[in-house]
């Protein structure tokens, strides 16, 4: 049930709910919509004990914006007042202490239940952020040695959160580099990850970074210039990486080109990165995946900032 508490939102599911609830609510939908994808993304078929965890903090939420639906209500209830759910408390073993201080939370809710809220929550306005970098832009990196390398912002994502996907060239030398030893270097390719099925020999040394803790590491970075880049990014971020700190830029410039780590003979020139056209792969069949992938990057977003 991947409870960490008594309380009635002290569970994965719970938690999960509330993050889709709120950003489906602040993005306007009417609360039969929420409710509709709620149920559609949590619901474990059609026994009310199988999905007592929905079902309350569902109630809750609903309760808190001010619409709490009459089903909705009455399954909480029923959850509540036939024992249900301290019945599956029980049968996880749980002892007497905590039975009683999940039998308060839920006597709690559903004395909440019973009027409405007198401080319905309203829908917040998003503002969108901005990005650390821009597309198109280059940067020289010093490394350990003192020498420079550098690096290109391949796509900026401002939408619901802010995402730069950049790479990392091979470029390993005294001299600050200009845009065209970027334009004519190569991208800096990395050993494949161990256990995985992978179909080339290397991994590309692209990763996606987020706007959180950045101050400090780039305060050092020195920008180069611009370039222009042809081909779209965005059509699937996390295919690149889930996330990358910051420092993950020097660092893996510093293992595999200060320390010179064995790392792929292969080559692939930055151009092919910068002058290809957009992938031409019908939307349709990029929809699922983009649709994981958002929800992925929000769930982090909100974990690494603190903000829904």
């Amino acid at each position: 049930m991947g409870h960490w508490g008594p309380g009635i939102l002290s569970n994965d599911t719970a938690s999960d709910i509330k993050y889709t609830f709120y950003d489906l609510y602040d993005k306007g939908l009417e609360p039969v919509e929420i409710r509709r994808q709620v149920e559609k993304d949590f619901k474990e078929g059609d026994k009310l004990e199988d999905n007592s965890d929905l079902w309350l903090s569902l109630a809750y939420f609903q309760w808190q914006i001010g619409h709490l639906d009459k089903d909705v209500k009455e399954k909480a209830e029923t959850l509540i007042d036939q024992d249900i759910d301290l019945k599956l408390w029980e049968d996880l073993d749980a002892d007497l202490a905590t039975l009683k201080k999940r039998s308060a939370a839920l006597q709690k809710l559903r004395t909440q239940l019973q009027t409405d809220n007198p401080k319905p929550i309203h829908r917040k306005k998003k503002s969108t952020p901005k990005t650390i970098f821009k597309k198109g832009e280059c940067y020289a990196v010093k490394l350990r040695n003192d020498n420079y390398t550098a690096v290109v912002v391949l796509e900026d994502k401002k939408d619901e959160f802010a995402l730069n996907l950049i790479a990392n060239t091979t470029i390993h030398q005294k001299e600050l580099p200009t845009i065209e030893d970027i334009e004519n270097a190569d991208l800096l390719l990395l050993p494949p990850v161990q256990g995985l099925n992978n179909k080339k020999p290397y991994r590309e040394g692209i990763a996606v970074y987020m706007n959180v803790r950045f101050r400090k590491i780039i305060k050092d970075f020195i920008k180069i210039g611009e370039i222009e880049i042809v081909r779209t990014y965005d059509e699937n971020y996390l295919r690149w990486s889930s996330y990358a700190p910051w420092t993950n830029i020097a660092e893996t410039a510093n293992i595999f080109l200060v320390d010179k780590k064995e790392r792929p003979t292969e080559t692939k020139k930055m151009n092919e990165l910068i002058n290809q056209r957009p992938l031409t792969s019908a939307k349709s069949m990029r929809a699922d995946s983009d649709k994981n992938n958002d929800s992925a990057i929000k769930k982090l977003w909100s974990r690494l900032t603190g903000k829904d």
